[in-house]
């Protein structure tokens, strides 16, 4: 062998050897995965905020969370936009971790109160229902993020006025029903909002004809 190939060799050997990158400790936050307003959506496409545990799980009065817009107006079985909004309420820096299946969306689970009961919302995204109803999807990753006092960090979720695990048609009764859309972090309440959900045009043209003289 040559000396040239013993030293690829031997570099070789020291890069096996290497370590992998030291976690961040516990409250830091990976580098790029603190802003003033975070698209979550991106942060969990990049893969650079992701750490090995949840350590970091803010309270209720930390994180405040809204929904918009508020309400959302839907005829039944069809498909809009939400944005879930996590604003940083402590007063001071906040790092928290979100931990989020491979599909991230799946991490937010949307239900409306409904006559009936509670029911869960399919989501408007077909790529979304693949992946609930299907078995591919079964990892997760823990996501930390860091916001300064009053930042905020969006999740886009896209919602369909259709009850989950329902044949269609699969709409919603009209109506205003409250809606909670959960995040993955065990001491933060549900966001609510309402999910307005008008009332078919056929039982509207019907039920003007039945009035009218």
């Amino acid at each position: 062998m040559s000396t040239r190939a013993h030293v690829l060799v031997g570099l070789l050997g020291v890069a096996a050897c290497q370590p992998p990158p030291p976690e961040p400790p516990k409250g830091v936050v990976p580098p790029g995965c603190t802003g003033e307003y975070l698209d979550l959506a991106q942060v969990f496409s990049q893969g650079s905020c992701v750490v090995a545990e949840a350590t970091e799980a803010p309270s209720a009065a930390q994180l405040r969370l809204e929904l918009s817009p508020a309400p959302l107006d839907l005829a039944p079985g069809a498909v809009g936009q939400i944005e879930l909004v996590m604003i940083n309420a402590s007063g001071a820096d906040l790092a928290f971790d979100l931990t989020i299946p491979c599909e991230p969306a799946l991490g937010f689970p949307m239900q409306v109160a409904t006559a009936t009961g509670d029911q869960s919302l399919r989501s408007g995204d077909p790529a979304v229902e693949d992946a609930r109803s299907g078995t591919a999807c079964q990892t997760q990753q823990v996501v930390r993020v860091g916001l300064p006092p009053t930042g905020r960090a969006k999740m886009p979720l896209s919602i369909r006025a259709c009850a989950a695990g329902t044949v269609e048609p699969c709409g919603l009764p009209a109506g205003a029903h409250p809606l909670a859309v959960q995040v993955p972090l065990p001491r933060v309440r549900p966001a609510a909002g309402v999910l307005r959900v008008a009332t078919p045009q056929a039982e509207t043209t019907e039920s003007a004809e039945t009035e009218s003289p």
